[in-house]
Order: structure tokens, then sequence, then C-alpha cells
């Protein structure tokens, strides 16, 4: 059966039937296995020894066919929950864990990679929550950008060494106050203007607000005074204009379905950034500290994820060496004698 005929039976249908619901839940998974989400994510973080054109083409293209997936099944994935929270709760605390990883890795290959690792994460927890005009939005733009990364590779050097020249600065609590009153002034006018009702919706304007609050802050914490202030501003208008100008497009040009995930779904998603947000604030302020000391190990280790779930992997399918090749007798001819010598 095509594709365009199970989206069209599924559509019409007001209850999937078990072999659909089953079939959901397939696609899911493969959707998690290609998009290297943990445990299975080892295969992604190793391939990344390849040249750096064919590392562009990996992680644009061929890691976002999972995400690619789940928009195209969308109105088949929207009516089974099951296959919803199986994305919920595998994506979800990958995104966390590999963002966070991705914080302490020294090579710009590995790190880009685990970048690759949690962007595909938060990528499904999107279509896991209906928001499949944000998730194609995601795919977009998180094709150019890893293209433009890994060809932009060996100038790391470079901005690692400018980078060391600047000075991380805390932000205060004032700082922290005055950044988030000026993205709540981008913040609630869109929500307003937009007509923004169900829970899933809210999702997708808060979590830009608290990454341009992130932005402000550490612009307020870099000094500068007004000017420095007025960059930001200028800076977070113009990201946000940009944001709601593509959303709107990508809603135009999918028209996604209309069932959206509950409240506790999107609650989950709530307690998956908060964690974020708090390891991100431990590993870039408090590195140093005792506790951020014990977190920056063993996110640098990655949880020894990778190395377990390869030994259960091959405690389940033993991997199957070739057998010991022989060399032959290498037989020498003597243009002398004439005579052969075996060596």
């Amino acid at each position: 059966m095509s594709i365009d005929r199970i989206l069209a039976q599924v559509s019409t249908s007001s209850e999937l039937p078990a072999a659909a619901q089953i079939a959901a839940i397939l696609m899911a998974a493969a959707a998690l296995f290609k998009c290297a989400q943990m445990p299975f994510h080892g295969w992604l973080i190793q391939v990344v020894e390849s040249p750096t054109p064919v590392s562009a083409l990996l992680h644009a293209g061929v890691v976002n066919l999972g995400g690619f997936l789940m928009i195209l099944m969308a109105p088949l994935i929207v009516q089974a929950s099951a296959a919803q929270w199986l994305l919920l709760l595998v994506a979800g605390p990958t995104a966390v864990f590999a963002s966070l990883v991705m914080m302490t890795r020294i090579s710009i290959k590995v790190r880009l990679a685990w970048s690759t690792c949690a962007q595909m994460g938060w990528m499904l927890v999107e279509c896991a929550l209906g928001l499949y005009e944000l998730a194609l939005l995601h795919l977009v733009a998180h094709s150019a950008y890893k293209a433009h990364t890994f060809l932009n590779a060996g100038n790391t050097v470079e901005l690692s060494m400018k980078k060391r020249l600047v000075e991380i600065n805390q932000p205060g609590p004032g700082q922290w106050l005055t950044a988030v009153c000026f993205s709540a002034l981008f913040m609630l006018p869109t929500i307003f203007l937009a007509n923004e009702a169900r829970p899933a919706d809210l999702f997708s304007w808060v979590v830009p607000g608290i990454a341009l609050t992130i932005l402000l802050s550490e612009f307020l914490a870099a000094g500068g005074g007004v000017f420095t202030l007025g960059r930001g501003l200028i800076l977070g208008a113009v990201f946000w204009a940009l944001y709601w100008l593509q959303k709107t497009f990508f809603s135009l040009v999918l028209t996604p379905p209309d069932s959206q995930a509950g409240l506790v779904a999107v609650g989950f998603v709530a307690i998956l950034i908060a964690l974020l947000v708090r390891g991100y604030y431990q590993i870039r302020y408090h590195r140093f500290s005792p506790a951020g000391a014990r977190l920056y190990r063993f996110l640098f280790a990655a949880g020894y994820l990778d190395e377990w779930s390869t030994r259960l992997t091959l405690k389940i399918w033993p991997a199957k060496l070739p057998d010991v090749v022989r060399p032959r007798a290498v037989v020498s001819v003597s243009s002398t004698s004439g005579s052969r010598e075996s060596v």
C-alpha cells in the first residue's frame, strides 16, 4: 500500500485499528534509531572520523530522515498516543543529555556530533507534541547550520583562541531579571497576537523566550552599559522576528494536523527544559565547584552509555570475527641457478 493511501485512510477514520497503532510505534522506533537517540547513539559519535564533506552530508541530511519520516506520517502519529510517548520518553532525555555532553567536548567534530544527537532529539519531541511546522523549521535550519559548521571546521583553532580571550562573567540577579523582562516584551505580545491557547503552542514560544533570556543576560554580564544592552535588544528583535516569520511560513506550507499533546506531555517536556537550563548554568558558570566538577566528569564520559549498550548488544548478538588468514608460502625464483626457494 502506498503512503498516500495510508494517510488518506487514517485521515478519514475516527479510531486507529490495532495494526495501525503497532505500525505507528514501529515507525517511531525507526525514527529514534535513525536519529541516533540513546542508548543507540554510538554509531553517530563514532563516524565523525570521516572526511569533513562526508560528515556535513551525513549530519545535514541522512540523520534528518527520522524527523522527515515523522513529519510525513504526521496524520498517523497524532492518533497514536503510544508512539507519541515513545518519542517523548526516549528523545526528550536524549536531547537534554546530549546538549550538556556537547558542552564538555574538546574535538570540534565530536562536539558537532553530540549537537546533532541533541537537535534530532528536540525535533522528535516537537513531533511528539504535534508541532510539526516547528519540526520542519528545525529540520531545514539544522541542515543548513550543520553543513556550514562541518565545512567550516578548519577555522575552529582560530575561533577557540579568540574565545579564550573572552572572560565569562556570571549574570547577577538584577541582570537575570532585566533579561526576563525584555524577553517578556517579545514573548507576551506574540502569544497574544498569535492567539495561542493550547499548551503545545505556548511551549513553542516559551522555549525561544528562555533562549533569548540567556542571550540577553550574558550581554548584560559582559558589560558595556547601554550600548551593549541596545545591541542585545536589536539582536533579540531580529531573532524573534525571523523565528515568527519562519514558523508562520512553515505552518502555512505544511498545514499540520490539529491534534496536539496534552498538558501532561507538555509538563514532562517543561521538566526536561528546566533540567537543561540548570545543567547549563552549572557547567557554564560553576564548572570548577565540587558539584560542577563531578557533573563535568560524568558528562565528559557521556555516562559510559555507549560502552554499556555496546557490551549488551554483543552479549545478545555476538559479533563473529573473520577466520585468521594464513599467508601462503612465497616462492622466489633465482634467475641464475633456476632453483626455487620457499620463504
